[in-house]
């Protein structure tokens, strides 16, 4: 039946009712008069248990009884009802009055409409419950415990009883108030009984219910799931249903949800400082980071957003996407102009500076992967120094309000190729700025730790090793990274940018260092599996470590002489740096030329050596931990 056409399972549904209206009015005289013999009762109102039915068919329809799906009805539908069955018994007294039947007691128009509703409602909810039983008993549902036994979880159990996916066997919740009760008929139980409940039941998922909760205390939640190989999902936060982000009752644990920062509200007038109603520039605007700039510029009013990109797909996506958010928010009067070009055409970059009168510029492009820009130092110095060069000297000539690079905490003390090249572009910023007492443009730095969710992050990579049954990667068990949302570092980029004097550096509060391996084995848990280490065979999913990548630090830095002032944004440092020569700068930058030219790599690989002298106070040190690495990489060379 369940595979019947919809148009079939109406008619079958009407005649059901079809039986039911009458069997309801023969009840009603039956306990109008207390026995179950009133043939002699009914005598001549034939025509009430001909008319009845058809008229309330007709009811049930108008009222759109026949366009539920009965396994999802609610309280919707029983209020059709019972205000279907109230318009009947009232058309029966009318009837029966038109029809002159004079042995009718309109006091049986009410004992009629009370057990149609029993009668139509009690079918549907008996139909209901049957086929909640029958997925149960003959489907192949996998036994889940909800976690949180308020609101949230009880409209849960509801919503899976309708489906054939998963069966509620229990709930857990952290309330002592709650432990030991019964919810929906189901136990209730401390969230220490899990490891009992998953060998009693052989649970395959835990399924949180917990909307109401800090980002912190849901952390804390997960982290303790954690410990268990057990699948966990959890529902849809509010916001994400209002913006449609979710269609599903359920989705997996977000990266965002393992930090649980807690969110700092966005500083409006910030926000809005250096965007609203101004023309707003964009490089690397098909990236993680500059796409989500781009997202939150448009909704904070910009009147011209230009997006310059290199890859052609990525232009494609967030220029889509842009419009969609227009379109949605009633944006139409901020204007989207896309350029596909190098950040190192410095005769393109005229031409976009000349047309547009650009205002504000947030320097997002950069080649940022680790081992790529390793084995490809020429691509990596053009791009990440002297492209940034070139964004930062438009914007000196053309008098732009405000440029904002975003930086790395690789560029710290860097042991790498690409941590070396953006402290230098940090350093070209910082000379241009220094250099121009009189200039109207304002420019700063903005350096962070890891975004989660990025091309480059490692939570995708171990969400598809994971996927695939691994093994999971690691570099090293003591390897620590800072880690931040993409949304909530792009937005601090941009107040940060609002706040700058000229050549101010900023670094955000990235909480706490995460170690890698634990993320790994938290994320390999709470799909559901048990890490295997080693030599050992229990387990389901390897975890094996790889060695440190070229350049790769275990640990990263966001300060380069340890000392920060606060700023009027809790989340907002300002980073005390040394002094450094500008002129000593230009000669140095000016040796790259030749390698360049000539593609020597070699060069450019000890130029980039000698250049963690500058502008740090402890210049011996960096130049000796860069050189372990750089060394070994020009033997392999």
């Amino acid at each position: 039946m369940m595979s019947w056409p919809r148009t079939q399972k109406k008619r079958l549904m009407q005649l059901m009712d079809l039986c039911m209206f009458p069997t309801a009015l023969m009840s009603a005289f039956v306990l109008q008069h207390s026995t179950l013999f009133v043939s002699d009762k009914i005598a001549g109102m034939a025509i009430l248990f001909v008319a009845t039915p058809a008229i309330g068919i007709a009811l049930m329809s108008k009222l759109g009884l026949y366009r539920e799906i009965i396994r999802y009805m609610g309280k919707g539908s029983i209020t059709s009802v019972t205000a279907g069955a109230a318009f009947l018994g009232f058309f029966t007294s009318l009837l029966a009055y038109v029809a002159g039947l004079q042995n009718y007691q309109h006091a049986t128009s009410i004992i009629y409409s009370l057990i149609a509703v029993v009668y139509i409602g009690g079918s549907r909810l008996l139909l209901r419950g049957y086929f909640t039983w029958f997925v149960s008993r003959f489907g192949t549902p996998s036994p889940v415990v909800i976690y949180g036994a308020g609101d949230a979880g009880r409209q849960l159990t509801y919503s899976l009883g309708m489906g054939s996916d998963y069966y509620v066997v229990a709930y857990l919740d952290d309330d002592r108030t709650m432990i030991g009760n019964f919810l929906n008929g189901l136990p209730v139980y401390s969230p220490k009984d899990l490891g009992r409940l998953i060998e009693e039941y052989q649970l395959s998922h835990v399924l949180l219910a917990l909307n109401n909760l800090t980002p912190k205390r849901k952390a804390e939640i997960i982290d303790d799931l954690a410990r268990y190989p057990i699948h966990v999902k959890t529902i849809p936060t509010v916001s994400e249903m209002i913006q449609g982000a979710s269609q599903d009752i359920l989705r997996e644990i977000a990266p965002e949800e393992l930090l649980g920062r807690d969110p700092v509200p966005a500083n409006k007038g910030l926000l809005r400082r250096s965007i609203a109603n101004k023309v707003v520039l964009v490089t690397g605007a098909g990236g993680s980071i500059g796409s989500e700039l781009c997202r939150q510029i448009i909704l904070n009013g910009a009147s011209h957003l230009i997006l310059l990109e290199l890859s052609e797909h990525n232009l494609y996506l967030i220029e889509k996407q842009l419009n969609e958010i227009r379109k949605e928010h009633n944006l139409t009067s901020t204007q989207i102009t896309s350029y596909l070009c190098s950040i190192s055409d410095a005769a393109k970059l005229n031409e976009i500076f000349t047309r547009h009168m650009i205002q504000t510029v947030y320097h997002a492009a950069a080649y940022k992967h680790v081992p790529i820009v390793e084995t490809n130092v020429h691509a990596g110095i053009q791009n990440n120094i002297f492209g940034t060069v070139e964004v930062a000297q438009a914007s000196l000539k053309f008098s732009v309000e405000r440029f904002v690079l975003v930086s790395t905490d690789k560029a710290v003390r860097p042991t790498n190729m690409m941590g070396a090249t953006k402290r230098l572009a940090e350093l070209a910023v910082k000379k241009i700025a220094s250099s121009q007492e009189n200039s109207s443009t304002t420019f700063s730095t903005v350096r962070f730790g890891n975004v989660l969710g990025s091309s480059g992050s490692v939570v995708p990579l171990f969400k598809q090793q994971i996927e695939k049954m691994g093994p999971v990667t690691v570099t090293h068990p003591e390897v620590t990274r800072y880690f931040m949302t993409i949304p909530e570092a792009a937005s601090l980029v941009i107040q940060a940018g609002s706040m700058a004097d000229n050549g101010d550096v900023f670094v955000l509060d990235m909480g706490e260092p995460i170690k890698i391996v634990d993320l790994a084995v938290k994320m390999i848990h709470l799909m559901g599996y048990e890490p295997r280490l080693g030599h050992s065979e229990s387990g389901d999913i390897e975890l094996i470590f790889t060695g440190l990548r070229p350049g790769e630090k275990l640990y990263e830095e966001l300060l380069i002489d340890g000392s920060v002032i606060g700023t009027e944004h809790s989340k907002i440092l300002k980073a005390g740096e040394t002094p450094f020569d500008s002129a000593a700068y230009d000669n140095f930058v000016n040796r790259f030329q030749s390698p360049l030219v000539y593609n020597d790599e070699l060069a450019m690989r000890k130029l980039l050596r000698e250049s963690v002298e500058i502008g740090t106070s402890d210049a011996k040190l960096d130049v000796f931990s860069l050189d372990t690495n750089i060394r070994s990489s020009d033997r392999r060379h």
